[in-house]
């Protein structure tokens, strides 16, 4: 499927698709049977798809659309540090929508009722989630690490391309890093708050982020094919020494 001069794979957005799929239906299969209709009742949960919704839309269009005009207007570095913070903003408020939605429908474990034993629910609420989380954070900061925050915030768009590809951990852990581990990490607080709600918000929310990466796997590998830079660094911080 050709989006633009991107194409994208629908065996991948199909891969992409069906794990949350499973995810979700095994959660109101075997946690909640009431988990879509506590869902779509809230309205916290439903601002946090939307907002899961359109986060990877106007990470992509905004840039695509208004990326040249902010830097002519503004200037390269600054346009970008402007963009950087409406992404972070953009997360920060699917957060604590998330966050929000989660302590709405809280009631007891759930793992404790589901397999009728207050350890196991200890074990998953206490040790399991946290753990997630902090493995999601890991990947995460360890990615942006390595990206800098030019290069994780649509650089390309900006007409700035690192000069080499980034091989290194979580780079060679997992496709998307920073995607998956904040998906990761939204699954690791949903099962620390014992919560089905968050359950199938964390999968919802994985799903928009790969849906998202779906099409930016191809557009990155567009723009190096195709060079559409001005601006070659070694790595995302770089820029801040460079230029203004």
């Amino acid at each position: 499927m050709k989006i633009g001069a991107v194409d994208v794979s629908l065996s991948r957005v199909l891969r992409y698709t069906l794990v949350p799929v499973g995810i979700i239906g095994l959660t109101s299969l075997f946690l909640d049977a009431s988990v879509f209709g506590k869902i779509a009742s809230s309205p916290y949960s439903v601002a946090t798809c939307a907002v899961a919704v359109a986060c990877p839309i106007l990470w992509n269009t905004i840039p695509y659309f208004l990326g040249t005009t902010l830097t002519n207007a503004f200037g390269r570095k600054t346009a970008m540090l402007a963009f950087a913070a409406f992404t972070v903003s953009m997360s920060a408020i699917r957060g604590v929508l998330f966050e929000r939605a989660m302590e709405e429908a809280l009631g007891s474990n759930v793992f404790s009722d589901v397999f009728g034993n207050d350890n196991v629910g200890t074990i998953i609420s206490s040790y399991v989630g946290p753990l997630l989380i902090a493995y999601g954070l890991l990947v995460s900061l360890s990615s942006f690490y390595r990206l800098g925050i030019f290069g994780t915030y649509m650089g390309e768009y900006f007409g700035i391309m690192l000069s080499e590809k980034i091989t290194s951990f979580p780079f060679n852990h997992v496709d998307n890093p920073m995607y998956f581990g904040s998906t990761v990490t939204h699954f690791g607080k949903a099962l620390s708050s014992g919560s089905p709600v968050g359950i199938v918000l964390a999968a919802f929310i994985g799903w928009t982020y790969f849906m998202g990466a779906a099409y930016e796997e191809p557009l990155m590998h567009w723009f190096y094919d195709n060079r559409k830079g001005t601006v070659i660094v070694k790595n995302g911080w770089d820029v801040m020494k460079k230029f203004d």
